[in-house]
C-alpha cells in the first residue's frame, strides 16, 4: 500500500510477544511473523522497518498466513490460533479450540506500529482457521474463516455447527 509492504512468515519461530519485536531464536516451532518494509518514495530502496508478532506467540499459530496493508493499517492472519473468548473478550492463553483462528490489525502512530486489536469469530470453534484469508479498505476489515461450519446464508447468518468446512467471512 503506497510505501509500505508486509510480508507474512507464518513459520517463524521466534518466542518474543509483540513488545520484544525480535526475531532472534527459534524456540516456538511455526508461530509466525511479519515483516514490514517502507520506502521513502517510489524508486528508492525498500528498507526494513518493523518486525510483527502476536501479543503470545503459540507452537503452530501460523501468524503471518495471510497479510493485508492498507495505508496505516496492517491486519495480519493467524488460522493456528487456539483461543476463544473469557468474558465477552478474546483470549490468545486458554487455547481452548484448537485452530479456531485470530487476526490482529495494527496501526502505526506516526513511526510506530501499535499494538494489535485482536479479532476473532463471533463463535470461535475448534478447527475454524479464521485468519485464513485477510483483507484492509481503509477502516473495513475482512476475515475469511476457511473451514467454519454455518448452515446459514447471506449476511449475519444463524449461528449453527450443521454444515463441516462450509466457511465464511
Amino acid at each position: 500500500s503506497g510505501d509500505t509492504v508486509v510480508v507474512g512468515a507464518p513459520f517463524e519461530g521466534s518466542s518474543y510477544g509483540f513488545a520484544n519485536r525480535t526475531p532472534s531464536d527459534d524456540a516456538v516451532i511455526a508461530a509466525g511473523a511479519a515483516y514490514v518494509f517502507k520506502r521513502a518514495s517510489v524508486g528508492s530502496p525498500w528498507l526494513f522497518d518493523t518486525y510483527l508478532k502476536a501479543p503470545v506467540p503459540d507452537p503452530f499459530d501460523f501468524f503471518g498466513a495471510a497479510v493485508a496493508v492498507s495505508g496505516r493499517q496492517i491486519v495480519v492472519g493467524a488460522f493456528g490460533e487456539d483461543g476463544g473468548y473469557g468474558g465477552g473478550a478474546p483470549l490468545l492463553t486458554d487455547n481452548s479450540a484448537l485452530d479456531a483462528g485470530a487476526a490482529f490489525v495494527f496501526s502505526r502512530t506516526g513511526v510506530t506500529w501499535g499494538a494489535p486489536q485482536i479479532l476473532k469469530a463471533g463463535q470461535p470453534t475448534a478447527g475454524d482457521h479464521f485468519g485464513t484469508s485477510v483483507s484492509v479498505s481503509g477502516l473495513i476489515v475482512a476475515v475469511g474463516a476457511a473451514d467454519e461450519d454455518g448452515s446459514g446464508a447471506g449476511v449475519a447468518p444463524a449461528v449453527d455447527e450443521l454444515r463441516p468446512g462450509s466457511g465464511a467471512a
